[in-house]
């Protein structure tokens, strides 16, 4: 069996017309709990379904669990978000790159603890990101080449871990082995102005994020 290329996992959070290319482009699909339903609703039959269930829909369980392949339901109370158990059923799939869709949504606490399960995928060695309608988010640890992208105005580095050393060039703003706190700002707000910039995590992992407004 071949590795899979491209691994989308879709969070219950905002749903925009504009990701459906990419789900339908992608190897694999893991809907998170009420996502199974929409994407049912929309035609499109993820591989795998993970969660509880306990959202109401239009598209019972039944429903799902008759089109949907593989269904993991799990009770109400649990330790882990439904995200949580579908990235760690992702990272067992060894995939060579995972996309997280409609992973933020209403939800403050629900958005801060999917974009800290970045660090799973880093540790396992294996390149994700988050997608919405305005927002990038990846989390590094090691040097990297980011392309300007007309979609895409700001760029933005956050420390993950308490501090991190960082050499930022090809942007507006660069930075030579500097150390940025992570009650700091500074990285906030960046902006590339060549074709191509490259980030350099000396120490520590950084969360890098590219915003369109």
């Amino acid at each position: 069996m071949s590795r899979i290329k491209t691994l989308v996992i879709i969070g219950g959070g905002f749903f925009t017309k504009r990701l459906i290319f990419e789900i339908k482009s992608s190897d694999f699909i893991i809907a998170v709990d009420s996502a199974a339903a929409k994407l049912i609703n929309l035609g499109i039959i993820p591989h795998l379904a993970v969660g509880d269930f306990d959202s109401p829909s239009l598209v019972t369980l039944k429903e799902i669990k008759e089109k949907v392949p593989e269904v993991k339901l799990y009770p109400e109370k649990k330790d882990f978000t439904d995200m949580h158990l579908a990235i760690l059923e992702a990272i067992k799939l060894v995939p060579r790159k995972v996309v997280i869709l409609s992973g933020t949504g209403s939800r403050l606490d629900h958005s801060m603890a999917t974009v800290q399960l970045l660090d799973l995928f880093l540790k396992a060695g294996i390149p994700a990101v988050i997608k919405d309608e305005y927002n990038e988010v990846s989390l590094i640890d090691k040097k990297i080449s980011v392309l300007k992208s007309a979609y895409y105005k700001y760029l933005s580095v956050i420390p993950f871990t308490s501090s991190a050393i960082l050499t930022i060039e090809g942007c507006r703003y660069n930075l030579t082995g500097k150390k940025i706190k992570r009650s700091e700002t500074r990285g906030i707000s960046n902006e590339i102005n060549r074709n191509i910039c490259t980030i350099t995590v000396i120490k520590g992992k950084v969360f890098l994020i590219r915003s369109r407004d």
